[in-house]
């Protein structure tokens, strides 16, 4: 690969070059090139058929390529950050329930452990699936296949390999480490609590670090990525992002529910009989009860028996001890790869004898054809598929978040009314230029087959905006769904509902604001990028523009509510809805008028796609 480039040494002989860069980098330093090995490894196994596009474009996006790579691990970051919640409303609950109820210790230390787990649960399930694919990829050990040709240690390509997958997800690591402890000494103002969640959260990153590479290992082999393509890898990549999805919502939904129904929980299982012997069973399971066990019983650390915490080190032995066998494997697997060549990629033998093909040639609507090619692109592309799915999980992310502060309280219809619909107007924004942004660079893909045909851009248009409304709409939906099994459920769905006129405007106006700002070719637009300069700049504006709108409307919301003019908000939110549709539709026939049919072919003058690609762009013209 080409990435030593990068590095400034002086000019002197090959064999100079190579100790002068080994003595320049240590390995944490060098394990920044894996990483964009890694970086480029992934880009190109999720293009799928678009490979050539993106080694074209490599050089010149490599520092949004960066910027997104940083942005995704402040998401990730910004999940594990909020977990930490549960096991501290637990902490409280258990607190409470010591202090007020006349019960057993056994049953209060039986509960908060279920919660506990719980935690520790889906922070395993969620890390496990951040770092998934990336770990795959480097057990597949294509990215080391350059330092074959450098006089670099097996121990430290051993180490190496370790590093990079670290610095791959630094920044959430360093989250989950610090912020599960960090977040129960400000709650719980206990240094000795403090120090137990320290101790377990570190156990915890190593015993998930080492089972992710084990298991990113087995998964190399099944994805087979050396291959030069694999349907079985593409369905396992979609099969991937979309047990992502649920997980995350599933996470968000299991939040809300425990924050709803942590108290009444607490009733039901201070009923049950004989708890000392559940917990002696279930705190000597290493994972993930021992660690709950060890937590809940620090809560209450002068009302523990001896014997409860002979069975809980006991126990914490136990995850000790399955935590290096973790190691050991995970150890053995990277190895495996640092002292052995990269498998050559293997070439299928096509018979000599020809057979009798029969293709059929199904014809379509040209929004037919635009469509079924998106979403063709999306179980290919994962770029197009995260830009799909995301705006669904920073909906419920945001939703959950911003509704913190009302959780498990009573259902009030005018303020849980009020909350949705500013919730709404300040993340409608975000969602619709997310959505817009990635589903249009989709056209940059594939150029040359498009290029050659008579492509109408209100067809285009017209099929992006059937894929997007759905989305949007989903988007909008999804985060009432964590308050399913709540009173607030069906107020939060009416809020949404009335709202989504509103959506769908936002939605199409940045869409044509895009396609305003970038995609004016001569005299006409087109759906193509093709202004790409100050890029920046233009959406800062687009979304700045996006939010003026929104506060505008936001400030009459306040003024009705305010004044319990119901009525009068319903009529504006009416007229709103029909006058800014009208207003978006008619300003998209502008943008994209009826084209006549194409009736003429191409000379057989030109000779290259740029060509005809100007001739097709030219022929719309008329």
């Amino acid at each position: 690969m080409g990435l030593l480039n990068n590095i400034k040494y002086p000019r002197i002989t090959v064999r100079q070059n190579i100790w002068f860069i080994l003595k320049k980098l240590n390995l944490f330093s060098l394990a920044k090139y894996t990483n964009k090995e890694l970086l480029l490894e992934a880009s190109l196994q999720s293009k799928g058929i678009y490979i050539s596009g993106i080694l074209e474009s490599y050089s010149k996006r490599e520092r949004s390529l960066k910027i997104k790579v940083v942005a995704t691990k402040i998401i990730y970051a910004l999940i594990f950050g909020i977990l930490p919640i549960m096991p501290l409303l637990t902490y409280f609950q258990i607190v409470e329930n010591l202090s007020t109820n006349p019960v057993s210790v056994e049953s209060i230390i039986l509960i908060g452990s279920m919660f506990f787990t719980m935690y520790f649960t889906l922070q395993f399930f969620n890390f496990f699936l951040m770092g998934l694919l990336e770990s795959g990829i480097i057990m597949s050990g294509v990215i080391f296949r350059w330092f074959e040709t450098l006089p670099i240690s097996r121990d430290k390509l051993h180490k190496l390999t370790y590093l990079t997958i670290f610095r791959s997800f630094d920044i959430p690591i360093i989250v989950i480490i610090l912020g599960f402890p960090i977040t129960m000494l400000i709650g719980t103002q206990n240094i000795f609590v403090f120090f137990v969640s320290l101790g377990i959260s570190i156990l915890n990153i190593i015993f998930s670090f080492n089972l992710l590479i084990f298991i990113g290992g087995r998964l190399s082999r099944v994805l087979n990525f050396n291959a030069s393509s694999s349907k079985r890898a593409s369905i396992i990549r979609l099969f991937h992002i979309l047990s992502y999805l649920i997980v995350i919502l599933g996470s968000i939904y299991t939040i809300q529910w425990a924050l709803n129904s942590i108290d009444k929980i607490f009733r039901i299982l201070l009923e049950l009989e004989n708890p000392s012997m559940i917990n002696l069973i279930l705190s000597f399971i290493p994972y993930p009860f021992n660690p709950s066990y060890l937590l809940s019983n620090s809560v209450a650390i002068s009302q523990v028996s001896m014997g409860v915490w002979v069975n809980l080190l006991i126990g914490l032995g136990l995850l000790i001890v399955l935590t290096w066998w973790t190691h050991l494997k995970a150890s053995k697997t990277v190895r495996k790869i640092t002292s052995e060549k990269v498998t050559n990629i293997k070439k299928k033998n096509h018979s000599q004898t020809v057979k009798e093909i029969q293709v059929r040639i199904k014809t379509r609507s040209p929004i037919k054809t635009y469509l079924r090619k998106d979403l063709s692109a999306a179980t290919h592309d994962l770029k197009t598929l995260l830009s799909m799915i995301m705006p669904i999980i920073l909906s419920c992310i945001f939703s959950f978040s911003f509704n913190i502060g009302n959780i498990g309280s009573e259902a009030l219809f005018e303020r849980d009314l009020f909350y949705n619909w500013v919730r709404m107007l300040i993340f409608i924004p975000v969602i619709s230029s997310m959505l817009v942004y990635g589903l249009l660079n989709t056209e940059s893909s594939g150029k040359s087959v498009l290029a050659s045909l008579p492509i109408n851009p209100r067809e285009q248009a017209n099929a992006k905006l059937i894929l997007l409304l759905p989305l949007q709409t989903f988007a909008a939906l999804a985060p009432s769904l964590i308050y399913i099994a709540t009173d607030k459920f069906l107020i939060s769905f009416f809020a949404i509902l009335t709202s989504l006129p509103i959506a769908w405007i936002f939605l199409i106006l940045t869409f044509e604001l895009r396609v305003l700002f970038f995609s004016k070719y001569k005299d006409h637009y087109i759906i193509d990028e093709i202004h790409s300069e100050n890029r920046i700049y233009k959406w800062v504006l687009i979304t700045s523009i996006l939010y003026i709108l929104s506060f505008w409307i936001m400030s009459f919301l306040i003024t009705f509510f305010s004044d319990r003019q119901l009525f009068s908000l319903a009529i504006f939110l009416i007229s709103l809805s029909v006058i800014g549709l009208r207003i978006i539709i008619y300003l998209f026939y502008k943008i994209f008028p009826i084209l006549p049919p194409f009736n003429t072919l191409p000379p057989s003058g030109i000779k290259s796609t740029n060509e005809l690609e100007e001739y097709i762009n030219i022929g719309t013209e008329n």
